[in-house]
């Protein structure tokens, strides 16, 4: 750059006052290689202070079309055309000339302009272009710096005129025929209003909005999870993804919160602000088979999302899938950290401390067992002592955070037990739960004027104890993606019941419209509460709190059950570590005269092929639908039978919340909070199905015990989210710190990772299918092939494909 060269300023204004005077002066005071200001004005209508040098530099000019070399102006000087009073730092001219020299073959420089209409504007962007390459027309006239060596050739002689906003467009074209650039540069922005529309769509411009959102004033909190709790997440019902979800709907009221899940190959963020919900993605390539200590682009997509983001708290819930550099990025940032402890995953990457047998080996390590686990269940290479490196390095993990939060303190003590010099760091807050009441009640509107698209394509009355509907529906033209599909049942009494079902994915019927893909349904209708005779049935889709269906209504002969048997409910995702094997034996073993309910997906496939008169299961359910499930079904006694000591247990909690009594395994916090409430039954872990059906033997009758027992749960209360809430608010504002640092960052990365919404198009994310789901369909679609290959239709078409191939086989060797 020519550090000699000077600049004189073309300041273009109609009215010139006293205020304009002053900001020209200090424009000049304020940069020391500003030679002199024209002032292209109609005239002076100010007296300016008696001071002699007040104008000294600045050069009234009411003569447009008169020329630049008749009032002293320097050829070799550059030239900086303004708006008088806009609002610029001190150094702007300065950065400009910076610009404009910077290469040989820009011409012109041009700001970043921003009308100022936010409350909260950002002292800097970063990296939001590479000098933009502006055609002329679309750059702002507030400020346009232009090197001399670009403008001398195209005019004889300058006037003032040609830098009028009427004409500097013709003066820019004939600069860019000589080859010169004018560009618009990010390192510089003013608060001017853009008038071009075709510029407000540029890449930095959208980039501005997008940043001047995230950075509201507001701190950051981001949290990191193994799963989503979103609606397109598939794997978003898990304890640790709903204590996430309860989080960030009350700390989105104080903070801006972001949340970084692994999806495929990506980053997930989701920011939720005061008023928007965004979604990024950064790459960083597909998980390992084995956990990763330290993964590269792992680390630069966590420093870009710290940075970006300007995260003043981490908190960790979970690394399943990610390596650990987030924490070791935050502290390096000096970023304070909290991580909770949901599981046992830092003292074996099998998380549950559930061996290859299925018993619980807590406190019963054993270097041989524990390597012949290790790969059976995931793999690693026995001759390497994998489970020791990895308590070592979870050990540094955990020591590098500066808070530690476990749910309960069965699961502090037996996390301290193996890391005692983190022990001291570990706070217990427990989980709140507000239960979900009343969701499913009677809409009073109910459209059906909508394009409804709906197909009843089953009806099953052997399937169990209910009658089994199942078929597809959806809004046509609208994402379904968020719904829920109901189904209406209706007595010749006129009396309504709402019935929950579960959603499955339907390719058939989306046909590639992945607005409709979660179309499929599968419903029960309760043995209760409707009157014998016929009843009418419909589907009906809720989206956004409305209820939508047809006027059309499948019709079906109903016979409403009256036995006062014990109805009882094994809630929540069913896997070996959740007591699936038990279970089974439990339900095959038990008396007649009591019905079985599953509420939730079964990864236990003798389970999922287990039929009886007296068992109904509904597969996977949402939250807010237990209540109508319980309700529905007339359930009095829930039971949890989990083989390994969990942490917390958000379903006894919905128990509780629902008052039903439990029957629970006498392990971890399940057992621990089940006795302190006295809100249920425990049984060892030694012979669990006997010592349940024990239980039910003795309360199947609904007699004394069971009556005592149910007066004592509707007496209790869980732990509201508001309680829990409040100690999160007080733990995050002390850790906050008063002063926040800034740290530069790359805006346009962060800008080309955000997912912006595509007019008319789903905005539905990638599916992470979880290995139970997987399991689940692949039992279910095994049952569907079964049921085909013993039907009466699928024999026929087998007799007549035999005997098509004799007669063919005829006909060729006639032929």
């Amino acid at each position: 750059m020519k550090e000699s060269i000077q600049v004189t300023t073309i300041a273009q204004i109609e009215s010139v006052d006293l205020s304009v005077l002053l900001w020209l002066n200090n424009l000049i005071e304020k940069s020391a290689i500003i030679r002199e200001v024209f002032l292209v004005c109609d005239g002076l209508f100010t007296i300016p202070p008696e001071d002699n040098n007040f104008l000294k530099n600045i050069k009234i000019i009411t003569k447009q079309g008169e020329f630049l070399d008749e009032y002293g102006y320097n050829c070799s000087d550059d030239i900086l055309v303004i708006q008088p009073l806009i609002s610029i730092t001190n150094d702007a001219v300065h950065i400009a000339r910076m610009m404009a020299y910077d290469r040989s073959e820009i011409g012109a420089v041009s700001p970043v302009c921003y009308d100022g209409c936010a409350e909260y504007f950002p002292e800097k962007f970063w990296g939001i272009s590479d000098y933009i390459t502006a055609e002329s027309g679309i750059i702002t006239t507030h400020f346009l710096y232009l090197k001399a060596e670009a403008i001398i050739p195209l005019r004889s002689r300058l006037k003032f005129t040609d830098f009028a906003p009427a004409f500097i467009d013709k003066l820019l074209e004939d600069m860019i025929v000589f080859g010169y650039k004018c560009i618009v540069c990010d390192n510089l922005i003013i608060k001017a209003h853009q008038s071009s529309p075709l510029l407000k769509q540029a890449d930095f411009y959208q980039n501005i909005e997008l940043q001047i959102k995230i950075h509201n004033g507001r701190r950051n909190i981001l949290y990191v999870i193994q799963a989503d709790f979103r609606p397109d997440s598939s794997n978003n019902i898990g304890g640790t993804q709903l204590h996430v979800k309860d989080l960030v709907s009350a700390a989105r009221l104080e903070y801006n919160v972001f949340v970084a899940v692994r999806n495929n190959e990506f980053l997930q963020v989701t920011a939720y602000l005061p008023n928007d919900t965004l979604t990024f993605e950064f790459n960083i390539g597909t998980s390992c088979k084995h956990p990763e200590y330290y993964n590269a682009k792992q680390f630069n997509a966590f420093e870009s999302i710290l940075k970006g983001f300007q995260i003043d708290l981490l908190h960790v819930h979970h690394t399943y899938s990610l390596a650990s550099d987030v924490v070791v990025i935050a502290k390096k940032l000096g970023i304070p950290v909290i991580l909770t402890l949901h599981d046992f995953y830092y003292m074996c990457p099998t998380i549950k401390m559930f061996d290859k047998n299925n018993q619980c080996c807590i406190g019963k390590d054993r270097d041989d067992i524990c390597r012949d686990c290790l790969k059976y269940v995931m793999d690693i290479n026995p001759e390497i002592a994998y489970l020791e490196h990895w308590r070592e390095h979870s050990n540094k993990i955990l020591s590098m955070c500066d808070v530690l939060l476990t749910p309960s303190q069965n699961a502090k003590r037996i996390i301290g037990d193996y890391f005692p010099d983190i022990y001291e760091k570990i706070r217990v807050i427990e989980h709140g739960y507000d239960g979900v009441y009343g969701t499913l009640e009677k809409s009073n509107a109910t459209d059906e004027s909508i394009d409804f698209k709906c197909n009843i394509e089953k009806i099953n009355k052997s399937d169990g104890y209910c009658i089994s509907v199942e078929g597809w529906a959806y809004i046509e033209g609208q994402d379904n993606s968020a719904a829920r599909i109901l189904l209406e049942a209706i007595d010749s009494k006129d009396c309504a019941i709402y019935i929950p079902t579960f959603r499955y994915e339907r390719q058939d019927v989306a046909r590639g419209d992945k607005r409709y893909l979660k179309s499929g349904f599968q419903g029960y209708i309760p043995r209760y509460d409707l009157l014998d005779g016929e009843i009418k049935v419909r589907p009906m889709v809720e989206l956004d709190g409305k209820r939508y269906s047809t006027s059309d209504y499948q019709h079906i002969h109903y016979h409403s059950s009256t036995d006062s048997n014990l109805n009882v409910a094994f809630i929540g995702g069913l896997n070996r570590a959740k007591g699936s094997n038990e279970i089974f034996n439990i339900i095959t073993q038990g008396p007649a005269d009591v019905n079985w309910f599953i509420f939730g997906g079964i990864d236990e496939p003798k389970l999922v092929n287990l039929k009886r008169k007296n068992l109904v299961k509904t597969n996977f359910y949402q939250r807010e639908e237990l209540q109508a499930y319980l309700d529905l079904h007339r359930i009095d006694v829930i039971c949890i039978l989990s083989l390994w000591p969990e942490t917390f247990c958000y379903t006894l909690s919905e128990a509780i919340a629902y008052q039903r009594p439990v029957i629970v395994t006498d392990i971890g916090a399940l057992g621990e909070r089940t006795k302190s409430m006295g809100c249920g039954w425990t049984v060892s872990l030694d012979n669990i199905a006997e010592s349940v059906l024990d239980i039910i033997e003795r309360i199947k009758n609904k007699g004394e015990e069971f009556t005592i027992m149910k007066k004592a749960v509707m007496q209790l209360q869980v732990r509201s989210l508001e309680e829990m809430n409040m100690d999160y608010s007080k733990l995050y504002n002390s850790m906050v710190k008063s002063v926040r640092s800034i740290w530069n960052y790359n805006s346009k990365l962060v800008y080309y990772s955000w997912q912006k919404p595509k007019q008319g198009c789903n905005t539905e994310t990638s599916r992470q299918i979880s290995p139970e789901e997987y399991e689940s369909y692949i039992v279910q679609l095994e049952q569907e092939v079964k049921h085909i290959k013993t039907s009466r239709s699928y024999k026929i078409a087998q007799l007549l494909s035999k005997i098509w191939s004799k007669f063919d086989f005829l006909n060729r060797i006639r032929g």
